[in-house]
């Protein structure tokens, strides 16, 4: 399970340099052909890793950003009310990312129950290392988005 935690980590760390120095028009603008920005893709991130490998070990994560609700799946910037804080995203992208590995540290994932989810993209996960291993695919999925997103923003 180390490796998957170190992948985590990995992963967050080339997030992180990838949306660093954008602007916050940047991290707001939907370019033509997408349906979420890229202020979306980092919301969506930090929640599903809590509905991933927190909730379903029924641990807290420590560092979440305010209105999870603006980025579970099913949901588009075009709906908000407001936009979100780009440096809050920001924030909470380290931040949680710090916290996991902190966690794991501790050993507060050691000897969890991990009540099993199926994901809305029909994959079941049924142990821990399953939720964090699917939990990397699923950000290097929105990477590969967001990546997208930023050359079309150039």
């Amino acid at each position: 399970m180390d490796a998957s935690f170190s992948n985590h980590s990995l992963i967050r760390t080339y997030l992180i340099r990838t949306v660093g120095n954008l602007s916050d028009a940047q991290w707001l603008t939907i370019p033509e052909g997408f349906d979420n920005n890229i202020a979306w893709n980092i919301g969506h991130l930090v929640t599903a890793q809590m509905g991933i490998i927190y909730y379903p070990c029924r641990l807290r994560l420590e560092g979440m950003m305010r209105n999870r609700s603006m980025y579970v799946p099913g949901t588009s910037p075009a709906d908000w009310d407001a936009n979100p804080d780009p440096k809050e995203l920001y924030a909470a992208l380290k931040e949680t990312s710090r916290a996991m590995a902190a966690d794991y540290a501790a050993g507060k994932f050691k000897d969890v129950e991990y009540r099993g989810m199926t994901t809305v993209a029909g994959a079941e996960l049924t142990s821990l290392a399953q939720g964090v291993s699917f939990n990397n695919f699923h950000e290097g999925m929105h990477l590969g988005t967001i990546m997208s997103i930023k050359n079309f923003l150039k």
